[in-house]
C-alpha cells in the first residue's frame, strides 16, 4: 500500500466531531452529554445510546480514566509511525464513562496493565494541530508486559505467560510438512 508523503495522519473532520477536535487544540477533552438522561457519550454521536434523545450538548471531560484494553503495535500502519515501533494504543474508559482511543506514552521503566489509571496529555503534531495521548498517573501500574513484547518480537499470551512466536519463513521458502 502506498501512502502520501506526510508526517501527520489526520482525519477529515466531520461537522458532528468538530467540537472534539477543536477542544484538543485547547488541551481539552470534549465529550457529549444527553440533555434528557444526562448520559455521557463519546464524541460525534447523533443520538443518545441510552435513551435515543437527539438533544446532545458538549461538555469538558476530566481527562482521566482507566485502561480498558490496549494493543502493542510491532509494525506501523503508516510511515509517520515507523520510528516509534513498538508503540501502544489504549482504549481508555474516562471517569465520565465514554471510551476514547489514543497512544499510551510511557516513561522508561513504567509498568501498566488493564485498569491502570491514566491522564491525558497533548502534543503538537504540526503547526495547526494538537493530538491527545494518554500517560500513567504518577506511581500507577503494577504489571510490566512480558519481555518478548518489548524486545520487538511478537508474543502470544497464554494464561498470563508470554510465548515467543516462531520466526516467519523467508519469502520463497516453503515449510516442510511433517
Amino acid at each position: 500500500m502506498k501512502f502520501a508523503e506526510q508526517s501527520v495522519v489526520w482525519p477529515e473532520i466531520k461537522e458532528v466531531a468538530k467540537p472534539f477536535y477543536e477542544g484538543m487544540q485547547q488541551h481539552k477533552i470534549m465529550i457529549q452529554q444527553c440533555s434528557n438522561c444526562s448520559t455521557h457519550l463519546p464524541p460525534a454521536q447523533l443520538v443518545c445510546d441510552h435513551c435515543g434523545c437527539d438533544d446532545l450538548t458538549w461538555v469538558e471531560a476530566d481527562g482521566s480514566g482507566e485502561i480498558y484494553t490496549y494493543v502493542v503495535y510491532h509494525r506501523s500502519f503508516h510511515p509517520a509511525f515507523n520510528d516509534q515501533v513498538p508503540y501502544i494504543v489504549a482504549l481508555v474508559e474516562l471517569k465520565e464513562g465514554p471510551r476514547l482511543m489514543g497512544q499510551l506514552k510511557l516513561k522508561e521503566g513504567q509498568i501498566y496493565k488493564v485498569g491502570s489509571t491514566v491522564v491525558t496529555g497533548f502534543h503538537k503534531i504540526d503547526k495547526n494541530n494538537e493530538l491527545l495521548y494518554f500517560q500513567l498517573e504518577d506511581g500507577d501500574g503494577q504489571h510490566r508486559p512480558p519481555g518478548p513484547i518489548h524486545q520487538g518480537r511478537p508474543a502470544l499470551l497464554v494464561a498470563g505467560r508470554a510465548l515467543a512466536l516462531p520466526k516467519r519463513p523467508r519469502a520463497g521458502k516453503r515449510l516442510r510438512s511433517a
